[in-house]
């Protein structure tokens, strides 16, 4: 009996991304040797729907089990990655739980002069 590699990728991303901040992806990986694209898209989105997701990094090793987003980018709102490769039994897709992305302001956020009055 003859076995096959199984590939097994499972996201373990924080809830929450601010916007205009770094954020680490992160994920568990089982499996033989593997890169996989990394894409963003809304959570309601139907089967086979991936033209609406965007790409945001190609050939990640998948068992580096993180890529680190220099800013997030992205509106306010729900999201959900998605991890796309071939494997060694053909094609993989994963997708993340829901994660928000969400506006964060900081104190000192913005340079402003100061009245002159």
């Amino acid at each position: 009996m003859s076995h096959t590699a199984v590939e097994n990728l499972t996201f373990t991303s924080p809830p929450l991304a601010a916007t205009c901040t770094r954020y680490t992806v992160t994920w568990v990986y089982v499996g033989p040797p593997q890169k996989f694209s990394l894409t963003i898209g809304p959570p309601s989105i139907l089967e086979n729907a991936t033209s609406i997701y965007r790409v945001l990094a190609n050939d990640i090793d998948a068992a580096s089990q993180e890529w680190t987003w220099p800013s997030v980018n992205v509106a306010q709102g729900p999201y959900v990655f998605l991890a796309n490769g071939m494997g060694v039994g053909g094609t993989f897709e994963e997708k993340s739980p829901v994660f928000m992305a969400s506006q964060v302001f900081f104190s000192g956020f913005l340079d402003l002069p100061q009245s002159t009055k």
